[in-house]
């Protein structure tokens, strides 16, 4: 490991230390245990690298927690849009169905793409997945914009980091898939970046007094 990417993992350690204590600290713990979660096993994945690099800077535990981070994005998709669209069967039911479409997509890619080996497959189903994870998330976001749900801002907050960070690393990837192998060392400097940017996101929200969510707007698109 690079000394600028020390740093930067680091910072990122950092980040993820001031988001998970205000996380705790602003009792938003208890809105979302999955995301809780999620900040803990980062920084705990992101600490193991940095102190024992020779054991844990390798291809299998960067497999691993690929895989990981993409099954706690799917249980906090499910989390959020279970409690957000808890009180509209109409939304909740669209939620659903394009949930259940994409959850079907994905695992029919996992079934047909072939991989080299465990890893191979690892690393296959961890993008599938995290793919799948943040389309469920923007398509939840959609639809609370256009039935005005009320959403509470941590939730938003939640949702609208991975969807920004989602974006900006798919951007990437398409860089790298149309430039080649020259594009992938600006993926490598601007991913982590990236990562730093929505995490301090998350630290704001995280300690930022919250105002009670606005009631739903009624007019042509409230849901039943």
């Amino acid at each position: 490991m690079s000394a600028g990417s020390l740093l930067v993992a680091n910072l990122v350690a950092v980040l993820l230390c001031a988001a998970l204590l205000g996380t705790i600290v602003r009792g938003h713990a208890s809105r979302s245990w999955s995301f809780t979660m999620y900040l803990a096993v980062a920084l705990l994945s992101n600490r193991l690298v940095c102190w024992w690099p020779d054991y844990f800077f390798r291809l299998w535990f960067a497999s691993l927690k690929e895989l990981t981070y993409a099954a706690l994005m799917v249980v906090i998709t499910l989390e959020l849009a279970t409690v957000s669209l808890a009180r509209f069967r109409r939304a909740r039911r669209q939620a659903i169905i394009v949930g259940a479409t994409i959850a079907g997509c994905v695992a029919l890619l996992v079934s047909t793409t072939p991989s080299d080996g465990l890893q191979g497959r690892v690393g296959t189903t961890a993008a599938l997945a995290n793919g799948g994870a943040l389309f469920v998330l923007t398509a939840l976001l959609l639809v609370v914009y256009w039935y005005r749900l009320p959403l509470e801002p941590w939730h938003r907050a939640i949702t609208q980091g991975f969807v920004l960070y989602g974006g900006v690393y798919g951007v990437l990837l398409g860089a790298v898939g149309l430039f080649g192998l020259e594009a992938y060392r600006y993926l490598v400097a601007l991913d982590p970046a990236a990562y730093a940017a929505t995490v301090g996101l998350w630290v704001i929200a995280a300690w930022r007094p919250e105002k009670a969510p606005a009631p739903a707007v009624a007019g042509a698109h409230a849901p039943s």
